[in-house]
């Protein structure tokens, strides 16, 4: 349901009269009327150009409905594949492995595949994730959703190994709120590449209370993570 745009720098544009700005330009490009448009921007890091994320407000009625009776509203909108890689860029660097990672996050419908380093470029692919079968046998359903899993892994790597100058896998990092449906060690085997549930608070500070309070693995917040990274310089501590 999200448009990308990319525009120019704001240039000597004061910051209380960028979103108005990114709004008419958005306007324009798409050829739809700014009051049926909900959108937000960044700058990207190299200030290149502004980055913008934009969706009409029908798409997301049901959606906002539901924020406004659960007492929010929103805040952020941008693609999920993109929050996904901000989180794995900053988890590269923390992590103590060498060599390129897959990330592959597992949602209740969506699969997200990321990958990619600051030489060859990135990857990133949403696709429908795995039906996780009903079956009486909770251990053959959970190997088949694995197998599946597997499959559509290794095809999709041959893709981006194609896109990023032949890049090879080090290791494979698994998130997302349905990958505690996943056998790891299954995974592992049938990929033939290192794989270990991703911890996406690795390198940054937080309060214990957050992890006292979930009710799912931590894996499962890496969406809400990459998203909170956002605009969180490289060069300081969080």
């Amino acid at each position: 349901s999200v448009a990308v745009k990319r525009f120019p720098p704001l240039a000597d544009v004061p910051d209380h009269e960028q979103f108005v700005q990114v709004g008419l330009q958005l306007s324009e490009s798409l050829g739809l009327p700014i009051d049926e448009l909900l959108y937000d921007y960044h700058v990207l890091d190299d200030k290149s150009a502004t980055e913008v994320y934009a969706c009409r407000k029908s798409m997301l009625n049901e959606t906002l409905n539901g924020l406004e009776s659960a007492g929010f509203e929103l805040s952020v909108i941008e693609l999920h594949t993109q929050a996904l890689m901000r989180l794995y860029r900053e988890q590269s660097s923390h992590q103590l492995m060498q060599g390129i990672g897959l990330l592959v996050d597992v949602g209740s419908e969506r699969l997200q595949i990321c990958m990619g380093d600051g030489q060859s470029g990135q990857f990133y692919r949403e696709l429908p994730a795995p039906v996780l079968s009903g079956a009486s046998d909770a251990k053959l359903a959970r190997q088949h959703f694995t197998e599946q899993l597997a499959d559509v892994i290794k095809r999709h790597y041959q893709l981006a190994a194609t896109q990023l100058s032949g890049a090879e896998v080090s290791h494979v990092w698994l998130s997302g709120e349905s990958a505690k449906s996943v056998d790891i060690s299954l995974l592992e085997t049938c990929l033939s590449w290192p794989t270990q549930a991703l911890n996406p608070l690795q390198g940054l500070v937080y309060s214990p209370n957050i992890i006292e309070q979930l009710n799912e693995p931590v894996s499962a917040w890496s969406t809400a993570i990459g998203l909170a990274l956002r605009g969180v310089s490289h060069d300081r501590q969080y």
